[in-house]
This record gives C-alpha cells, sequence and structure tokens, in this order.
C-alpha cells in the first residue's frame, strides 16, 4: 500500500527548468541539425544538462552550451532530436522561453514532446557533467 504523500509525488512530479532567452535557443537548434529532419536524425537523442550557468545540449554530433538566465536543474533530460527539431518551425515570439521537464514530459513554449529524467544531487550532477564534456572537476 502507498502512502498519501508518495500517491501525491507521483500525481505531481517535480518541475525542473531553465529560462534562456529565445534567441539563443534558436541558434543553438539551428546548429543542434538539418533543416530537413531525415530518417537518421528521427533516431537520435539529445540529452540536456545544465552546467556552470549554461545549458548543454549534447546529440552525439556535437556540444552545444546556451546561456541560462534563471535554473532549478538537478539532472538531465533525454528527448527525442527530431521532436525537439521540430520547435524551429513556430518559435514564441517572447524575448525568453522556458524549458521544462515534469514527470515525462519536456516543455519548450507550447511544444511538448517525451522526456527521460535523470534526477541527480546538485553536486554529482556538477561531476557527472564535468567528466561527461571532459572538464577536471577538481578545484584549481
Amino acid at each position: 500500500m502507498t502512502s498519501p504523500d508518495s500517491a501525491s509525488a507521483a500525481d505531481n512530479p517535480p518541475l525542473h527548468f531553465m529560462i534562456v532567452k529565445t534567441d539563443d535557443l534558436m541558434e543553438v537548434l539551428r546548429y543542434l541539425g538539418p533543416k530537413r529532419i531525415t530518417k537518421a536524425v528521427r533516431t537520435l537523442s539529445l540529452d540536456i544538462a545544465y552546467l556552470d550557468g549554461q545549458a548543454i545540449f549534447t546529440s552525439p554530433a556535437c556540444q552545444i552550451p546556451c546561456n541560462v538566465i534563471q535554473a532549478d536543474w538537478f539532472g538531465y533530460a533525454t528527448v527525442n532530436l527530431a521532436s525537439l527539431l521540430t520547435f524551429r518551425t513556430a518559435p514564441p515570439t517572447t524575448e525568453v522561453v522556458a524549458i521544462q521537464v515534469q514527470g515525462d514530459r519536456l516543455r519548450i513554449g507550447t511544444m511538448v514532446t517525451k522526456a527521460l529524467w535523470a534526477e541527480t544531487p546538485p553536486w554529482i550532477s556538477d561531476i557527472a557533467a564535468a567528466a561527461r564534456f571532459n572538464e577536471d572537476p577538481s578545484p584549481h
């Protein structure tokens, strides 16, 4: 039997977010994929992490940083690259946009797609991201 607290947590998973400038995000999406989404692109995944004030978008082909205005993002989101690239067709007209993950959904503006969220404590996120992005996590 589950407790009321655990049932409530399952119904309302935590919201993780990053707020970025819309122009910066659109620039990242231009670099991430071709204008035409091919069958090969549809099979690729994209990881989104937060490290040192930047959103880090990692595909099999590249890593691209994007400055973040505000964030509550302790973990990694993995999404289908092709579904994220569809955001380019109708970007918001606002100056900033929120990248949000709640449960198994990633939302950017009005676009929603499936996501896999791996939550980690902040100190583990920093070490894991530094190792993944080939940085030295030790203090200098």
